[in-house]
C-alpha cells in the first residue's frame, strides 16, 4: 500500500506587493528595487526544518501534526493520518505575486496527494485553494490555483514525482504578466501566460503534505 512519504528539506516563500518583472529560472530576488520604482520580489518565510517547524525569516512559525518529526535538515511525513505541518493563514495575503520552493524527497505516492495546499475548507470541501501535486489521479503532476472562482488554473506535467530525490520545484505565478509554471531543478517543466489574479485565493489554512479536500487526506 502506498504511503505518502515526504520529506522535505525546506520551504521557502518569496512574494511581491507590486511585482514589476519576474526572475527567471527559480531564482528568489533578494529584495533588490525592481525598475520603476516598484519593489522586486522579497523572502517573506523560510522553514529550514533543522529542529522544528519555525519560520527563520517571517517568524509565522508552523506546528507538526500527528507524526510528523524532523531529523537531519528535514521534516519526515510518513503517510500516516493526521501527519502533516500546519502553517499558518495569512502567508501570502496582500501580494500580487509568489513563488513557493521546496526541495523535496518523495516516496510513491496515492493520487491527488499535496507537498502543500492552502485554501479555505467547507466541510469536506477544500475551496478558493492553491495546491502542488506530486501525483495526480490523472497521470500527471501539476499546480493548480483558483482564478477566478470558480475556474482553476492548472499547469501539469505528464508523469509524477514518485521516488524522486533531493528535487528542487518552484512555483512561479505572476498575474501582472500573466505567468505561472513550474521550475523542476532550475529547468522551466510547464507554464501558461493567462494568470489573471491571486485575489480568488483563501488564506486562511496552509498545509505541507495535507490536502484541504477531506476525501483526499491521509
Amino acid at each position: 500500500m502506498k504511503q505518502n512519504i515526504l520529506f522535505l528539506n525546506a520551504v521557502v516563500i518569496t512574494a511581491v506587493a507590486a511585482f514589476s518583472s519576474i526572475a527567471s529560472g527559480a531564482e528568489a530576488a533578494g529584495g533588490k528595487s525592481a525598475s520603476g520604482g516598484s519593489p522586486a520580489a522579497a523572502l517573506k518565510h523560510r522553514y529550514s526544518f533543522t529542529t522544528d517547524a519555525s519560520d527563520s525569516v517571517g517568524h509565522a512559525d508552523g506546528t507538526l501534526e500527528g507524526a510528523a518529526s524532523v531529523s537531519g535538515g528535514q521534516v519526515h511525513l510518513n503517510g500516516t493520518r493526521g501527519t502533516y505541518v500546519n502553517l499558518p493563514g495569512g502567508l501570502i495575503a496582500g501580494y500580487s505575486a509568489v513563488t513557493f520552493e521546496f526541495w523535496a524527497t518523495l516516496g510513491a505516492n496515492n493520487n491527488w496527494t499535496r507537498v502543500f495546499d492552502q485554501g479555505s475548507t467547507n466541510g469536506n470541501n477544500g475551496g478558493h485553494d492553491l495546491y502542488f501535486c506530486p501525483h495526480s489521479g490523472a497521470r500527471d503532476f501539476r499546480l493548480t490555483v483558483m482564478d477566478p472562482h470558480p475556474t482553476e488554473r492548472i499547469v501539469m506535467i505528464p508523469g509524477n514525482l514518485d521516488n524522486q530525490t533531493n528535487l528542487h520545484v518552484a512555483c512561479v505565478l505572476d498575474p501582472a504578466s500573466g505567468f505561472m509554471g513550474i521550475y523542476t531543478n532550475g529547468a522551466l517543466a510547464a507554464s501558461r501566460k493567462d494568470l489573471a489574479s491571486l485575489a480568488s485565493v483563501d488564506t486562511n489554512l496552509f498545509f505541507l503534505g495535507r490536502s484541504l479536500l477531506r476525501a483526499t487526506r491521509r
